[in-house]
């Protein structure tokens, strides 16, 4: 199962996968959601929703399979929210501002013991509310990848086997 990134998304849409060049790629995502093999958390969601697009678009239909029912993962928060904190336990109003919901796509992953889907790539140099998902997952040995990874990841190949001449089952 999957927990997936507003970043991922939002690269996919950008670079790799947008929706009138490989349509594909998105019903076979839509699909994967549908199935319940990948979510997202509320918080997530609003970050996918906020720009008007066609990846809004998609977000809304399928909206009720892509949010996380399980909205007890906010008890692990406090634990993800540690990770971005200064030596006297603080964050700045300006570090909460910056880490948008990645806290909460955190929190939910160590809540479900889901693995991440992000489009960020690790920066372990960084500290305090620059940290990346990638490197607060390390933290706290959460599995994560990047896109790509849903049907490349080791073990994982043929259970979300992407292919642009997909067609769902």
């Amino acid at each position: 199962m999957f927990l997936i990134d507003s970043s991922a998304l939002i690269t996919a849409k950008n670079h790799y996968y947008q929706f009138d060049r490989v349509p594909q790629f998105w019903d076979w995502l839509q699909y994967q959601v549908e199935s319940g093999r990948v979510q997202t958390p509320a918080e997530i969601y609003e970050e996918i929703t906020k720009q008007d697009d066609e990846l809004k678009m998609w977000a809304e239909s399928i909206k009720d399979a892509l949010i996380v029912s399980d909205g007890a993962y906010d008890k692990k928060l406090l634990t993800v929210l540690a990770k971005y904190k200064d030596e006297e336990g603080n964050i700045s109003p300006q570090g909460l501002i910056k880490m948008g919901a990645d806290p909460y796509l955190i929190a939910c992953a160590l809540h479900t013991g889901w693995t991440v889907v992000t489009g960020e790539v690790s920066a372990p140099k960084r500290t305090l509310h620059n940290r990346r998902i990638p490197d607060i997952c390390d933290l706290l040995k959460i599995q994560w990848t990047n896109i790509h990874g849903l049907w490349n990841k080791e073990g994982l190949i043929n259970l979300l086997d992407f292919k642009t001449n997909w067609k769902q089952p």
